[in-house]
């Protein structure tokens, strides 16, 4: 149980004569520890309340709550020894770790720039056969004028032969 000096005078936290006290009047005045307990774990305050309360209706005795640090004990030489190699063996593990991965980053990286200068060599290459597409389309659509003009000089020079022809053995008859 908790002590704790309150307006009307010293009382103990839960116990049964002090519920209504509790309730009804504010408490002043609190404890260093009490204190730190509540304004850094007003959840761990209440939920201790809650259990007092519940344990007292249950007929059962209050649990006495103390708050009182951990002991702390100073560590023997081989401990901060090994704790100090661990240190350094993390340090050492962190640092190849970054290097590693600055070295993996770079090599992406070159691998990004070579990728990219494939893929500009790969883009001029379809350029270049795309204009040489053009190139032949207009070669051919000349050549193809060219044929057609040559096929119609051709058919005009074999329609006057033929007439010419015609003229020729129709004057050799008579």
């Amino acid at each position: 149980m908790v002590s704790v000096p309150s307006a009307v005078g010293e009382f103990q936290l839960g116990s049964p004569n002090t519920e209504l006290l509790e309730i009804t009047q504010p408490i002043l005045l609190f404890d260093d520890e009490l204190q730190k307990t509540i304004r850094h774990g007003q959840a761990k305050f209440d939920l201790r309340e809650k259990i007092r309360k519940r344990r007292q209706s249950e007929g059962l005795e209050d649990i006495e709550v103390k708050f009182e640090k951990p002991k702390e004990y100073e560590m023997r030489p081989e401990e901060i020894e090994k704790r100090e190699s661990r240190k350094a063996r993390n340090r050492k593990s962190a640092h190849e770790s970054r290097v590693k991965r600055k070295q993996q980053e770079q090599e992406l990286e070159e691998t990004i720039t070579s990728l990219e200068k494939e893929n500009q060599k790969w883009k001029n290459y379809v350029t270049n056969l795309q204009n040489f597409e053009q190139k032949l389309r207009l070669r051919f659509a000349d050549h193809l004028i060219r044929c057609k003009s040559a096929e119609v000089k051709r058919l005009q020079q074999d329609a006057k032969r033929q007439t010419s022809d015609t003229v020729s053995v129709s004057g050799n008859i008579n």
